[in-house]
């Protein structure tokens, strides 16, 4: 079936309207048998290839949502799930498309995973943290007293680029002193 220029996102890839597709073979049926104008079934199938593509984001639009730096750093955080996933993980997370919230949460993960913030070329990085540093963020009761899981991933994110990797954890294991807190 020829379909006409932009029928079909260019960005969406490929999308079945062939005669052997079971809903196409069901249209090109009712459009038949209702006597429709070419112009019509061709009104309808443009319909149909809508819905079925409407959770489809658009990259080009999504990648201009994160700004300035926003193909840099959906390069990087592609590059970073390409590292750590497997083919097969990659490409369930790669299915769904590129959307500006799916960097952004990624990039989230990437942070609690103990990677530095993007820093466009040029751009100051991070102030670099001291061992000091994380050791005043460990005294916070977030940490030690209510175990806020996001702080404590903070904590072991920072204590990673203070220590670099290799080094799984920042708990003590120091005995514990006469308040029964760990000294």
């Amino acid at each position: 079936m020829a379909l006409p220029e932009g029928f079909i996102p260019a960005y969406v890839g490929k999308v079945d309207l062939s005669e052997s597709n079971p809903v196409v073979q069901k249209w090109v049926g009712l459009a038949k048998g209702s006597g429709m104008s070419q112009e019509q079934f061709d009104e309808g199938l443009q319909l149909l290839v809508q819905a079925n593509t409407a959770h489809i984001p658009d990259p080009a639009a999504e990648i201009a949502k994160l700004g300035e730096h926003g193909p840099q750093r959906a390069a990087r955080m592609i590059n970073w799930v390409k590292s750590k996933l497997s083919p097969a993980g990659y490409q369930a997370l790669a299915s769904k498309g590129v959307s500006a919230d799916y960097v952004t949460a990624l990039e989230e993960l990437m942070s609690l995973a103990g990677e530095p913030k993007f820093a466009a070329a040029g751009a100051v990085p991070p102030t670099q943290l001291t061992r000091t540093d994380v050791q005043k963020m460990m005294e916070d009761e977030r940490y030690w007293r209510q175990k806020d899981p996001k702080y404590i991933a903070e904590v072991e994110a920072a204590w990673k680029q203070v220590v670099g990797p290799g080094v799984i954890s920042t708990t003590k294991t120091r005995s514990p002193g006469r308040d029964g807190r760990a000294a």
